[in-house]
């Protein structure tokens, strides 16, 4: 299971450092540590029983890597 959950992580490090070359992301915080922050907050929608409830963590997410302005 480790090695899956760091092969996502990297997935994950790479789409982001992708995406902020692209200015789509924050920039002001690692692709590194953005990665780990999405996985924690969507593993935390996974246990909510409520479709609106993950629909707003996820949101939350977003929310989170958005470039500061947007």
């Amino acid at each position: 299971m480790a090695d899956a959950e760091q092969e996502l992580h990297a997935l994950f490090r790479g789409l982001l450092a992708e995406a902020v070359a692209g200015g789509h992301v924050r920039d002001d915080v690692e692709p590194e540590e953005l990665a780990t922050y999405c996985l924690n907050a969507l593993a935390a929608a996974g246990s909510e029983r409520s479709e609106a409830a993950v629909g707003r963590l996820v949101e939350v997410t977003f929310g989170g890597l958005r470039p500061p302005g947007r």
